[in-house]
């Protein structure tokens, strides 16, 4: 019976553990996820904007600037063409 405190104690601390493991590290991990995700997100939509600004000034340095308009929403169309065409059909 002189060991039971040690015993309880031990059992105490492999439950809280569990239960540390089971929420603590898992909201951690998916915290962390998000942010990492979001800083992605912003940084790619960042380097878009740019890329869609180099374009066009690249094509307005050849073309008058309504030529890089209209050749830049040419690209842009022909884009979004083809990921209309790649979508997922629902099955109705």
């Amino acid at each position: 019976m002189a060991d039971y405190p040690a015993q309880l104690l031990e059992y105490l601390d492999r439950i809280t553990g569990k239960v540390r493991g089971m929420t603590v590290d898992r909201m951690t991990t998916t915290v962390n996820r998000s942010a990492a995700g979001l800083v992605a997100f912003t940084l790619g939509i960042a380097a878009l904007c740019l890329l869609l600004f180099a374009i066009y000034g690249a094509l307005a340095i050849w073309l008058r600037p309504p030529g890089a308009f209209a050749v830049l929403g040419l690209l842009c169309l022909g884009g979004g063409m083809i990921l209309w065409t790649r979508r997922n059909k629902r099955i109705k």
